[in-house]
């Protein structure tokens, strides 16, 4: 058989010899293995290429290290270096392939114990000499791009102590695994600062986690920003509240004591934007199915509180976001009525106006799990 699809067979994912694990050790203990993969449990590689001569592993460095906790990274850096001649750094690696002389393997799974036993994946097993042939021809190419990179020890140091962790403060929180954006945004330069992990930022990261969504939590929290550099309002501005209610599942933004942004978790994420009576006519005219309700606020002139289902679709989010910043533009020009200070939540503000501390809190909330 040329062709052999590896797959569980039971529920018990985690209890049974995995298919995946037995496909993987026969490919990489033949002759010559070459192995791409971002996800990788050292345990589980060390064993397999315990016997391996002329190996090669193609590897998403950055990615890999945020699936280590910073107690094993020391151990993960040292093998590394010991193997630095097999090994090469091609950011973006997403594939998982092992090929050798005994054939090859291409599928979902990570070379981990998560991806191996624990998760619902697909692979095939290959054994004709022409597709082995033409893996072999894709990875050499991987190999020599110009974005592959020998690793230096000063790099993988970098690495090791930038890359976000699953370990500390997120440990205990139980997350899930962090978006790539986020570790762009740490590869850019903009390190994560520590938390305190106090009372109301423990709360928000547990809010921040109830919308169940990295990208709705996000972009809440750029919307959040985006509204401080509109209005150019800051804090202690009697205009501005951002609040954390007693209902446990929201986040909010007031202008003069009205919603201008505000998020609930319930069946799934929602936004109130403060919009204008043109934006209101949009969305019940143009996206119907987007709108959950149409709330009017009370005055002359006054802008309306659109809940929608978030995050925006792309289709509305230009003609929706002109008309949010029209209104909160107007809303914040003058002074209506002080908003409710004493239960302004600061560490809500900051994840807002401060980029560095919004990538921390993301990374608490959304962060590596100890392996994909």
């Amino acid at each position: 058989m040329y062709h052999e699809l590896i797959y569980h067979t039971t529920q018990a994912t985690g209890e049974a010899i995995s298919p995946f694990a037995t496909a993987w050790q026969e490919v990489i203990r033949g002759p010559e293995p070459w192995i791409a993969c971002p996800y990788l449990d050292l345990c589980h590689l060390e064993r397999m290429l315990n016997s391996a001569t002329d190996w090669r592993l193609l590897t998403d460095l950055w990615e890999w290290m945020s699936i280590c906790s910073h107690r094993t990274r020391p151990d993960v850096c040292e093998w590394i270096t010991r193997h630095a001649e097999h090994i090469r750094d091609l950011p973006g690696l997403h594939a998982k392939v092992a090929v050798s002389g005994n054939g090859a393997v291409v599928g979902s799974a990570n070379l981990t114990q998560y991806g191996l036993c624990r998760r619902h994946e697909m692979a095939v097993r290959l054994r004709d000499d022409e597709d082995i042939r033409c893996i072999r021809q894709w990875f050499d190419s991987c190999w020599n791009d110009r974005d592959a990179r020998v690793v230096a020890r000063a790099a993988l140091d970098r690495v090791a102590r930038e890359a976000p962790a699953h370990d500390g403060l997120s440990q205990g929180l139980n997350a899930k695994r962090q978006p790539r954006r986020l570790a762009r945004l740490a590869a850019s330069g903009e390190r994560n600062e520590t938390l305190s992990l106090s009372a109301p930022e423990a709360e928000l990261i547990r809010r921040l986690r109830l919308l169940k969504d990295w990208a709705c939590a996000a972009a809440f929290l750029e919307w959040a920003g985006d509204l401080l550099d509109i209005t150019g309002l800051r804090e202690g501005d009697e205009r501005l509240t951002m609040t954390m209610p007693p209902s446990e599942r929201t986040l909010t933004v007031h202008l003069n004591d009205r919603y201008a942004l505000a998020t609930r978790t319930t069946v799934k994420p929602t936004v109130w934007l403060m919009v204008t009576a043109k934006g209101a006519a949009y969305l019940e005219e143009e996206a119907p199915e987007l709108a959950v309700k149409i709330h009017h606020f009370s005055g002359a002139n006054a802008p309306k509180a659109a809940v929608v289902c978030f995050p925006l679709p792309p289709r509305h989010q230009g003609s929706l976001r002109n008309a949010w910043t029209e209104a909160i533009t107007a809303e914040s020009s003058t002074f209506r009525r002080k908003s409710p200070k004493a239960k302004h939540v600061p560490v809500l503000y900051r994840a807002a106006a401060d980029r560095r501390y919004r990538a921390a809190v993301l990374n608490a909330a959304y962060s590596s799990s100890p392996e994909p």
